[in-house]
């Protein structure tokens, strides 16, 4: 971690609540049935942190910020052969349906006021990773008579 020179995440909110934000309803899509689904934004204002350690509060004193901006375009897809799969656990208040993807990622970030930019190589192929797609019910919102999840 000593030769990490950038960090671009969403911080930490005094709720504790880290690295997450609303976004509109049109950055996803779910075809679950279809195995495929998509997570993508274009110039999402975020800041560069410098590190990990300085993100989380540990550095003092604390590196500035700097304003910058990410864009990416996550996709998954079904592996051939792989079907829908579905758990249920009413002990403890869990059920879904869920299917082996494969996901690829294509990700830039700009942080104007510095001049730096990164971005994955478009046209080449992507690595591809192993992820898992599905719909949960859980907590107050699990029904265990609900198999549809």
């Amino acid at each position: 971690m000593s030769n990490q020179n950038h960090d671009f995440n969403l911080g930490i909110a005094k709720s504790g609540l880290f690295w997450t934000r609303i976004v509109s309803e049109s950055a996803t899509s779910l075809e679950l049935e279809e195995g495929r689904a998509r997570f993508h934004s274009n110039n999402m204002q975020i800041l560069d942190y410098h590190d990990f350690l300085n993100s989380v509060g540990v550095t003092q004193p604390p590196i500035p910020t700097i304003p910058s901006v990410v864009s990416f375009d996550t996709r998954w897809t079904a592996k051939p052969g792989k079907k829908l799969t579905r758990l249920t656990d009413t002990a403890n208040g869990f059920s879904g349906k869920f299917i082996d993807s494969n996901a690829t990622l294509v990700w830039s970030a700009n942080s104007p006021s510095t001049g730096f930019t990164f971005h994955t190589t478009p046209g080449e192929h992507p690595t591809t990773v192993s992820g898992v797609i599905g719909h949960e019910r859980n907590g107050r919102f699990f029904s265990s008579k609900s198999d549809d999840s």
